[in-house]
């Protein structure tokens, strides 16, 4: 886009004019051409992705350190198709090509030097714009458009750091060196050997200088942020005059009229007293054409808009022309505004006949206009060796601001809080997310900031603290910390906040090379918080320590927000390619986010060779070329260049080598040429890396087609032979496209001849033909050979308005009204007749291709033995009849409309209509159509009227029908006192007395039935909420279709208590809660008060008292809120009271690898209480290092690694925390692999690790190593040892362990860990084991006293989680058996006591054990499993009894699960017989068709046969895919084109299996070459498979992430398939998916189609996506249609006048 010098200077100096005073630029007060303002709508936004192109090279106007190069110009195309430009960000690397690649844009660029580069180059100034800006020494006749961007592209390197420009003073152009300018000495040098070079560098530095002046303003000296774009509507109240001291923005609320609100002034205007409004419209950045568009809508009656110079609105539009830059208008981080003020005018007497009337004002004014913006961002592609780029976003923005005006009435008892939210300079901010939250409050209230920054709140209580918490910022702004505000207690209140948000600072590193200062991708970083700060101070919960990897820049940038306060080190862990890491280079930051901090890193070069190949004409990377790197006639590597084109060898010591290549790419010539390169490790820096470019040439072809000389069409069998400089090369077939390639050739002389093919109907009478292929040469060579037909008698049938032959044609063949016989067309649309005798013969066509009308005409030929010819027949294409359905209201396709079609009175069957509401009759036949609407959609009235046509074949029909929709019918339901709406009231409703159903109101109070018929309606309450009275009244109403029907309906509480549970954080309902209700003065009234699904419990028939509630059990998971409430109870009332409570805390143990920090499985861990208390051992990390114990109590927790992954040191540092109510908690565990020895104690027979056992490691020759100590895994590990034997000797173990004496042998190699392992055998121990008397299973928490044979206590114990109770080390005194009594003191919960005392003999070096019965005493869990709601699938209704559910049964004390049970025919099922105690009961699996119920329900078995019956219920499983497929409209025969595959979705409310999407490529007019995988919001592996012409499906990539997006080749070459072999299908399987599993990026197909392709020919791309849920299947399709176009190889046939 293009804009004219005013524009763009005031665009351009927009920094000038607001910031720099020593500058002085006067404001055009006239704009450019109105073209040249126009704006677009794109925005560009980070991770969306482009392709990318570039449109071949150009010559570069400057030299790159002395030597030519070139440029290529890139751009990409916007999804509204406007063009964004696009320059090179690293000029050492290749451009995209142009056929483009997907670049991903990865950031906004920083540096304001960029940008106003960027606003002086070709992307943003035309080049009359630039010569005008710049003057001398340019002008329109030295300075080009190529040159102009050689300019900008070196400008745009220079601001980036990628290259410098050096002074000159010749070829009568000066100017200074960007260095001089303060640039960075960096990159390659850009230099002028030529009058037109030193002219491009002279407008480089110009626009390099204005970089210096847009930074000076914007960068971190000056305003330190981009130019902000916005707009806004701002109003002064109560003054007829617009005063930026007293400026309000946001909507206005008049709910007291207009006269009285304040809001309006009386002005006399024209004679006439009006109420005015004075209002302000204006833009951040400058607006073009000077105007803003204004648009009021809902305008009173004589109201209107009027301009600063008394201009009024006609229809409520009005323009204004005046706009001016005048900062008082707007307030913004820019410091400026461009508007213009005007006034909202109604007239008194229409304002009070409003206000009597209680009219509501509620007009809404709209202002749009398009600004300047200035916004730069930088891309990169996942090719490592093509260059990231930087996009220039589209210079005009069109903006939009609104203000309404609302009557919002504060309910009674209520007030509204109104959130005013800006930038530091008092900008409106848009897209902050704010939370409310207050005690009772049943779920949290959420609003966005609008474009004027406002967020409004409505409906709250009185004299209530509500909490507002910002919970997200737009980038760059720092989150605001929460705020507690009384909403007081005046009713009917407003409380309005403004609340500011300070910018955010960021951290960044930046990377370069210390040779040539260039910008360095891919260096890889790590920053952490120092080890010596105070994490309690800065309140970071463990050590903070992130990896990144510098951008296309050299850059990593970290918003503040996202950094905890505290100390900071960065160091570098891996260089990019061909560089050192420097690894003493450690530096370290403070951070507080009070400031930008950026830290800069050097690599050095590594001296060496690289290679780039790549093809001569399309320059694109070249993969697969062989190197052999030589010195002095030696071989010193073969290489190979990789995707990307690169190959390389670095670390070279100084001398001469020569580059040679041996093997070329597939189907390329090789380079002859033998590259010198000279490597002086001590040269300068900038030389250390020599790159050596070579380019390839691709192997000659020569194509030949084969034609019928007279209809072009082409002849497949045609045989010839080819000559390479006169002797025999090879022979080639034409294939059914008439063509035949000669492909890898030498350049050189051929000669082809044909040499047979279908003689018997053609001459041979096409000439050889000669070429000549030379080296370089761009385009194929095609030989057409056209042969004519022989004299022969025949009949040519074609269309008569294209002249194209027509296949299938049968005539019948008469001579003297004799039938010769029957014959039909063949592909070239002629039948051969076999009759030599001359005469008259007549052909009647019989029979013709039915797109045709049938030629029943009977024709005359005449034989003329000596002239025999080919008679033409021409036949009249059918034509189409297209009938479309919409709705009449909004003109949308209506799908699934039947109609009934007729012809001359003839039923012709029934046609439904598609997606876009169409059905076509393809080639119909002539005469007169009827069409009758059969059925039409729900909620539509059926069209009764018939539409007849006249269909000829003149042209194809279009008919259009439209239908009326039906309206919707709603019943609402609502407290009588509150007006809050109630969910789960039941309803009966019937139409014109027939019973419709029964209904249920939702989250919303609501019933809505869509598109009903009109009728009398009945509506009639059955079934309300506990705490209500039932209002059975019924109510009848008149529905009709003109407008939607809306019922209220109210409910009044009963008086009583009721209780309401939630959870404290997430604010959802709470079932299973027990309280007890208890008088003021102790009298209990209940102690069974239990919580439904809804959280709540009422009780009914209090008296009016004090009366106090304290919970006893709390659901579970939860903390029991111990705090009793004492409420006071009112006679006829009902008394809320809401409790919150607050989860059980949990426990995220983390196991990563110290130096990858990759995930490890395979490590256990212990976790101890505080006290001591085992809560849970050998716990062990999963595939992603992960331990997750939940619902743990508050309290002090030591987690201890026990063993380590196999192939790692253990990190047995103990870790302790803090577990505080509803918070989970993560503990990471860092294993360094282990090299060296390591030696592994366990205890004989367990195979359990032992630690302290102390080892001496020597070498064999007797010299000692050291003592080394097993940790708690039992391991110690020696590093640092020479290769060799050394012996290992245990010199001491644990106390109760014998010691193992025997030394042992072990050789350690270097690289290696060599293990050794020694076992204890355990000394005399006692184990009691206390197990359920019918399950034979452990019993937890039994007591048990052991006491010696004298009846000494020794100590008290209880069972673990096994019912293990295990003593060791209880021989002493040097005793060798000594006798113990064990006497049970205290049973388990639901088990009878066992009080027998018995003795056992304990034995040094033995265990003895005890095995203890209890008799349980037993009951019963009963689940009865239901339908929710009618199920269509299953045909079950609402309240059927489910079979097939499975239940876990799990003890709430010791957390196993008892039993698993599942429901039966009858929807039963029931647990074995259980002991009395707690059980939670969850369901592990559904019923068939429905999903898992994910509740967990208490029960609790209380009495000796006891059963509890619990009902559960499932909704219904619906099982939906989707998949859409889109590409090119159109495509040209021999050109590339995309597919994108978007909505790849599992729609269903449940997990799929087997999910998989498929391409079916459609190979009959294209081949396939690149696909690139798309990304999930879930996390699955999956894997693509494909299939060929000749093979079944094979696994192209497995083990795939669906977070990750990936590229791959597919096409035959790449794949190395058989000759003629191509890929046909394309499968992406992924097993099992979770519900709304589904595609966040696209995936794309790159397909090529050949050029041989008919014009006019239709490819049909299929997609289908699909998975199962038990069995039941779900597919989705999607097509897309690409026309091919092509210019016609045919000419038109000269044709006989007999036959017309």
């Amino acid at each position: 886009m293009k804009f004219s010098l005013p524009q763009r200077f005031t665009a351009a100096i927009l920094a000038a004019v607001t910031a720099l005073s020593c500058m002085t630029v006067s404001v055009p007060l006239a704009g450019a051409a109105d073209e040249d303002n126009k704006a677009s709508a794109i925005e560009i936004k980070v991770g969306e992705t482009y392709n990318v192109a570039d449109k071949g090279v150009s010559k570069a106007w400057f030299r790159q350190n002395g030597s030519a190069r070139n440029v290529w110009p890139m751009y990409t195309k916007a999804s509204d198709g406007t063009t964004i430009r696009a320059y090179c960000a690293d000029h050492a690397k290749t451009n995209p090509g142009t056929g483009g690649k997907p670049y991903t844009v990865t950031g906004k660029v920083s540096d304001m030097h960029v940008y106003g580069v960027a606003t002086r180059s070709d992307s943003r100034t035309t080049l009359n714009e630039f010569i005008s800006w710049v003057q001398a020494p340019l002008t329109a006749s030295n300075f080009t458009a190529d040159m102009y961007f050689s300019a900008s592209q070196a400008a745009i390197w220079v601001a980036l750091g990628d290259a410098q420009i050096a002074a000159n003073s010749s070829f009568g152009v000066s100017y200074t060196s960007s260095t001089a300018l303060g640039y960075r000495a960096s990159g390659k040098t850009l230099s002028a050997s030529t009058t037109s070079e030193a002219l491009t560098l002279y407008a480089a530095i110009k626009m390099l200088e204005y970089g210096n002046t847009f930074y000076n303003v914007w960068g971190p000296n000056g305003k330190n942020h981009a130019p902000w774009t916005g707009c806004t509507i701002n109003y002064t109240p109560g003054s007829s005059t617009y005063s930026a001291a007293n400026v309000k923005t946001g909507s206005i609320n008049l709910t007291g009229g207009i006269i009285k609100s304040g809001v309006f002034a009386e002005k006399q205007i024209d004679g006439q007293i009006c109420l005015v409004l004075p209002m302000a419209a204006a833009s951040a950045t400058f607006v073009r054409g000077n105007k803003i568009t204004l648009k009021a809508d809902k305008l009173p009656t004589g109201a209107f808009l009027m301009s600063e110079t008394g201009v009024k609105s006609a229809n409520g539009t009005l323009t204004l022309s005046n706009v001016r830059n005048d900062k008082t208008l707007y307030k913004n981080g820019n410091g400026m505004a461009y508007g213009e003020t005007f006034l909202l005018c109604i007239p008194k007497t229409t304002a009070e006949q409003m206000d009597a009337a209680d009219t509501k004002l509620q007009t809404s004014v709209t202002a749009t206009m398009n600004v300047d913006r200035y916004d730069v961002y930088v891309a990169s592609t996942n090719a490592s060796g093509v260059q990231p780029v930087i996009l220039v976003e589209p210079a005009v923005k069109q903006s939009a601001a609104q203000l309404v005006f609302v009557n919002q009435e504060v309910a009674q008892g209520t007030v509204r809080v109104r959130i005013l939210k800006t930038d530091e300079a008092g900008a409106g901010l848009a897209g902050c997310t704010f939370e409310l939250t207050y005690p009772g409050q049943k779920a949290p209230l959420t609003g966005v900031s609008s474009a004027s920054g406002e967020v409004v709140f409505n409906d709250l209580p009185l004299n209530t603290n509500v909490t507002i918490k910002e919970t997200a910022a737009p980038r760059g702004y720092m989150l605001l910390p929460a705020k507690t505000v009384n909403t007081g207690t005046k009713s009917g209140q407003t409380i309005e906040l403004q609340l500011a948000n300070s910018t955010d600072h960021t951290f960044k590193i930046h990377k370069i090379s210390s040779a040539d200062g260039r910008n360095l991708m891919g260096a890889y970083m790590l920053f952490t918080i120092e080890q010596n700060i105070d994490r309690v101070a800065c309140k970071v919960p463990s050590l903070y320590k992130h990896s990144f990897t510098t951008d296309a820049l050299g850059e990593i940038t970290v918003q503040g927000r996202d950094l905890p306060t505290g100390s900071f080190e960065v160091y570098e862990i891996a260089a990019p390619e061909g560089y050192a890491t420097d690894g003493s280079d450690i530096q370290t930051f403070a951070w507080d986010n009070s400031k930008d901090i950026e830290l800069s890193f050097k690599d050095a070069p590594r001296p060496g060779i690289k290679i780039y190949k790549y093809d001569k004409d399309t320059k694109m990377p070249l993969e697969g070329a062989t190197f052999e790197i030589r010195r002095d006639g030696q071989v010193l590597a073969t290489v190979k260049t990789d995707v990307n084109g690169n190959a390389g060898l670095y670390d070279l010591p100084k001398g001469f080598y020569q580059v040679v290549e041996t093997e070329p790419p597939q189907g390329y010539l090789r380079d002859e040429q033998v590259h010198e390169v000279y490597i002086d490790p001590t040269a300068d820096p900038t030389q250390l890396i020599r790159e050596v470019n070579v380019a390839n040439t691709k192997k000659l072809s020569i194509r030949i087609v084969k034609i019928d000389k007279e209809t072009k069409v082409p002849l497949s069998g045609w045989k010839f032979d080819v000559y390479y400089n006169d002797a025999h090369l090879t022979t080639v077939t034409t294939n059914q496209n008439g063509e035949a390639m000669v492909e890898n050739l030498q350049p050189g002389t051929y000669r082809v001849k044909e040499t047979g093919g279908d003689t018997e109907h053609y001459n041979m009478d096409a000439g050889e033909q000669t070429v000549e292929l030379v080296k370089d040469q761009a385009e194929i060579p095609t030989l057409t050979f056209a042969n004519t037909i022989k004299k022969h008698f025949g009949i040519l049938k074609i269309d008569s308005e294209t002249h194209k032959p027509i296949e299938g044609v049968t005539f019948a063949i008469y001579k003297d009204g004799k039938l010769l016989g029957n014959y039909t067309t063949g592909a070239d649309g002629r039948i051969w007749l076999p009759y030599a005798e001359p005469g008259t013969y007549q052909a009647q066509e019989v029979i013709t291709d039915p797109k045709y009308v049938l030629n029943e005409k009977v024709f005359t030929i005449e034989n003329n033995s000596e002239y025999p010819t080919f008679f033409t027949i021409p036949n009249v294409m059918k034509k189409d009849i297209t009938v479309t359905k919409i709705d009449k209201d909004t003109g949308k396709p209506l799908q699934g409309v039947v109609f009934q079609g007729f012809k001359d009175g003839k039923s012709i069957g029934y046609f439904t209509t598609g997606a876009d509401g169409k059905f076509t009759i393809s080639y119909a036949d002539s005469g007169t159509y009827t069409f009758k609407e059969y059925h039409t959609l729900a909620g539509y009235v059926l069209n009764k009227e018939p539409i007849t046509i006249e269909h000829t074949t003149d042209g194809n029909v279009d008919l259009v029908v439209d239908n009326t929709v039906q309206k919707k019918f709603e019943v609402i339901k609502v407290d009588s006192q509150t007006k809050q709406p109630l969910a789960g009231v039941q309803f009966k409703i019937w139409r014109d007395a027939t019973l419709l159903g029964d209904y249920t109101t939702d989250e919303n109070g609501k019933i809505t039935i869509e598109k009903v018929p009109a009728g009398t309606y009945k509506v009639q309450e059955v079934a309300t909420l506990k705490e209500y009275i039932l209002n059975d009244k019924p109510y009848e109403i008149e529905h009709t279709t003109d407008k939607d029907t809306s019922l209220t309906i109210e409910n009044t509480k009963k008086p009583g208590l009721s209780i309401t549970k939630i959870d404290a954080e997430t604010k959802k309902p709470l079932s299973g809660a027990v309280f007890k209700l208890t008088r003021a003065n102790g009298d209990v009234i209940r102690e069974d008060i239990t919580t439904g699904e809804d959280g709540t419990a009422f009780v009914e028939g209090l008296d009016a008292a004090d009366y106090i509630v304290t919970e006893i059990t709390a659901p579970g998971g939860y903390i029991l809120d111990k705090n009793p409430r004492t409420i006071s109870l009112e006679q006829g009332k009902t008394y809320t009271l809401t409790i919150e409570n607050t989860k059980k805390p949990g426990l995220l143990i983390k196991k990563v690898d110290a130096q990858t920090s990759k995930p490890l499985a395979g490590a256990s861990f212990k976790v101890t209480r505080g006290d001591g208390s085992v809560v849970r051992e050998n716990v062990v990390s999963d595939v992603d290092g992960i331990v997750h114990l939940a619902e743990l109590d508050t309290g002090t927790y030591i987690i201890t690694e026990t063993i380590a992954p196999s192939g790692y040191v253990i990190d047995d540092t103990p870790k302790t925390v803090e577990l505080r109510a509803g918070q989970t908690y993560e503990v990471v565990f860092s294993n360094s692999r282990s090299y060296g020895l390591q030696i592994r104690k366990i205890i004989k027979g367990t195979n359990k690790p032992l630690s302290g056992c102390v080892f001496r490691v020597a070498k064999a020759n007797g010299e000692i190593i050291g003592k080394y100590t097993t940790n708690s895994a039992g391991l110690a590990t020696v590093s640092g040892l020479e290769d060799g034997v050394y012996v290992v000797t245990e010199l001491s173990c644990p106390e109760g362990y014998r010691l193992d004496s025997t030394p042992q042998n072990v050789i350690v190699k270097s690289g290696e860990l060599a293990t050794v392992e020694f076992q204890n055998e355990k000394l005399a121990s006692i184990r009691i084991k206390k197990i359920d008397a019918v399950t034979k299973k452990g019993i937890y928490g039994v007591r048990f006293l052991v006491k010696d044979e004298a009846n000494n206590l020794i100590g008290e114990y209880s069972t673990d989680q096994d019912g293990y109770i295990e003593l060791r080390d209880i021989l002493t005194d040097g005793k060798s058996e000594i006798k113990l009594k064990v006497e049970e003191i205290a049973a388990a919960q639901g088990y009878v006591l066992d009080s027998t005392v018995r003795t056992l003999r304990i034995r040094r070096g033995e265990t003895t054990g005890l095995v203890v019965e209890n008799t349980p005493v037993l009951g019963q869990i009963q689940v009865v499993k239901k339908s929710s709601q009618d199920n269509p699938v299953t045909n079950q209704l609402k309240g059927s009894l489910l079979q097939g559910a499975v239940f876990e049964v799990e003890n709430a004390e010791t957390g196993r699960i008892v039993d698993t049970i599942t429901t039966d025919s009858r929807g039963i099922a029931a647990s074995n017989p259980l002991p009395l105690g707690r059980y939670f009961v969850r369901e592990i699996k559904a019923p068939r068709f429905y999903q898992l119920n994910t509740q967990k329900v208490e029960v609790k078995l209380k009495v000796e046969g006891d059963a509890v019956r619990i009902e559960m219920y499932n909704d219904a499983a619906s099982i939906k895919t989707s998949i859409k497929k889109t590409g090119n409209y159109t495509v040209d025969a021999g050109d590339n084109m995309r597919y994108d595959i978007t909505n790849v979705a599992n729609q269903s409310n449940v997990p799929l299996d087997n999910f998989f999407w498929h391409d079916r490529i459609p190979t009959d007019a294209v081949r396939v070459g690149t696909i690139t995988t798309g990304t999930y919001n879930a996390r699955v592996w999956y894997k693509i498979t494909y299939k060929t012409n000749k093979n079944g499906y094979r696994v192209l990539a497995d083990n795939l992430l669906s977070t990750n997006r990936y590229s791959f080749k597919v096409d035959s070459g790449s794949l190395k398939l058989a000759s003629g072999e191509y890929v046909t299908d394309i499968r992406y399987e992924f097993g099992t998916v979770p519900a709304g599993f589904k595609m966040t990026e696209k995936a794309t197909v790159y397909v090529y189609v050949p050029p041989y392709m008919g014009n006019g020919y239709n490819i049909t791309n299929r997609v289908d996506c699909g998975g199962s849920y038990q069995g039941e299947w779900d597919s989705s399709t999607s097509a897309w249609v690409t026309k091919i176009h092509r210019a016609p190889i045919y000419t038109k046939p000269t044709l006989p006048k007999t036959g017309y």
